[in-house]
């Protein structure tokens, strides 16, 4: 608003409040010497009431006019990034007060460090390369919101709604995202290290190329996300649903996924190594050439998951569900198969020297042996006992082209 806009408002309202005060004194003195009216007219009293009520209104209404003026423009202002610092984030929190939303409102490179958004509304807003550290936006409405290359680092976004929002190549490092949507979202090369999304919606979400490293993911849904290439080294996944989900060539080293859900999971050139896969339910994974040395999976059901080529030496495999499972080509040296279940499991050409605790009664169970490698002790209980494990089988073709 210009100077002479503020002058004119000034001069409007001081002729309003001089006619009131007018009314006010002719009601008390007469046109001539000014002399004291003794019985004032009722019918004059009220008329000069009337007028004054009417005056007070009048001005009442300016003011609520030049108010909604003013809050117009501060809002239009604010869209077009002309806020900044501390001004911005009492312009926002003014918006907020009224009841309004910032929903599709452009705040792109805005700093709102520490800023307190809470259950605000900023749907399809425009956010890129926003600074929003420790902003507190729990339960806040982020919908659709561009957040591309922004910053959230140690931002509170408890039950936040980030569904469909872009967020690649944004930081979420240490930020607090418990039970937050973001399904659908595209979240590819962001940073979310050391982040808790413990109950959080992950499902559809493109998380390529991420970086979840010491994440807490626990009870987590990724279902039918993409992990490609995603490094979630140490990442806490216990319970974590990962029902299809795309995790291939992703880096895992020393993660926890206890209890998972992994069913038809693609875990193809998987890193691994020293993962945590106890009692994790995997039936169906293609687990084609992953690294596996020293993966514990205990109790694991691996039902007919796809393990041709991996690299499973040093596994633990207690009492594992391999029923069906297809191991060709696998290197097994240094397995611990106690009781696991092999029954219909495939092993051509698989290397199955220097295992441990598996049993010749284990290995009638299996499909086919054809051109595996075994200890010479079980290799002879197999050819006394169950000679035609090592036969040719009538599907060769493809095991022995499986892995092309």
């Amino acid at each position: 608003m210009t100077l002479y806009e503020k002058i004119g408002i000034g001069v409007i309202g001081f002729i309003i409040a001089a006619a009131i005060i007018g009314i006010m004194v002719f009601s008390i003195f007469d046109w001539g010497g000014g002399k004291k009216l003794d019985k004032p007219d009722a019918f004059q009293l009220k008329t000069d009431e009337e007028q004054r009520d009417k005056a007070m209104e009048e001005h009442k209404m300016a003011m609520e006019h030049l108010e909604k003026a003013e809050y117009e423009k501060m809002r239009n202002d604010v869209s077009q990034g002309l806020y900044s610092g501390e001004e911005l984030k009492d312009a926002i929190g003014e918006i907020l007060e009224h009841g309004d939303d910032l929903s599709g409102m452009n705040l792109s490179g805005a700093n709102l460090r520490k800023a307190n958004l809470a259950g605000a509304n900023l749907s399809n807003a425009s956010l890129q390369k926003a600074k929003l550290d420790y902003a507190n936006l729990r339960k806040a409405n982020l919908s659709s919101a561009d957040l591309q290359e922004s910053s959230l680092f140690n931002a509170f976004l408890q039950n936040a709604k980030l569904d469909y929002a872009n967020l690649k190549g944004a930081n979420l490092g240490s930020a607090n995202l418990q039970e937050s949507d973001l399904s659908h979202a595209f979240l590819q090369k962001a940073k979310l290290d050391y982040a808790n999304l413990k109950g959080a919606n992950l499902g559809y979400a493109n998380l390529q190329e991420s970086d979840i490293r010491h994440a807490f993911l626990q009870n987590a849904k990724l279902d039918n996300a993409s992990l490609e290439r995603a490094n979630l080294g140490y990442a806490n996944l216990r319970e974590t649903s990962l029902g299809s989900a795309d995790l291939g060539s992703a880096a895992l080293q020393g993660a926890f996924l206890g209890h998972a859900f992994l069913q038809n999971a693609k875990l193809d050139l998987a890193d691994l190594r020293g993962v945590f896969l106890g009692s994790a339910d995997l039936q169906g994974a293609n687990l084609r050439n992953a690294y596996l040395l020293g993966v514990n999976f205990g109790n694991a059901n691996l039902q007919g998951a796809d393990l041709v080529s991996a690299g499973l030496q040093g596994a633990f495999l207690g009492n594992a569900n391999l029923q069906n499972a297809r191991l060709d080509h696998v290197g097994l040296r240094g397995t611990i198969f106690d009781d696991a279940d092999l029954q219909g499991a495939s092993l051509a050409y698989a290397d199955i020297r220097g295992v441990k605790n598996l049993t010749i009664e284990q290995l009638s169970k299996v499909k086919t042996l054809y051109n595996a490698k075994l200890d010479p002790g079980l290799m002879e209980q197999v050819k006394e006992k169950y000679p035609q494990l090592l036969e040719k089988p009538k599907d060769v073709q493809s095991i022995s082209n499986q892995n092309e």
